[in-house]
């Protein structure tokens, strides 16, 4: 897998989900309200990642970090089914 550096700041995050798969998208524009006001051009990074079954349903849409060798995996769940996108440290 190949990563993506970036810079420090603040991003939105947007979620475009699929049946087998969401792309996870990292956006320059802040301070917005949903995806009224998305634009591509201001996309930092984007990845597509696997949708996973959830053990137990998870009644609100849900966002949590855990500490992986390196970095961290961010996990966005919702319903029956959860998402992880790979963050990595670049010393």
């Amino acid at each position: 897998m190949s990563y993506k550096k970036i810079k420090k700041g603040t991003y939105t995050l947007f979620t475009i989900p699929d049946k087998n798969e969401w792309t996870i998208v990292l956006n320059n524009s802040t301070n917005i309200w949903g995806a009224y006001d998305y634009h591509v051009e201001k996309d930092v990074a984007r990845i597509t990642v696997p949708v996973r079954k959830a053990s137990t349903n998870i009644e609100a849409l849900s966002m949590s970090f855990e500490p992986i060798e390196d970095g961290a995996k961010l996990q966005i769940g919702w319903d029956d089914q959860y998402v992880e996108v790979p963050f990595k440290k670049i010393k």
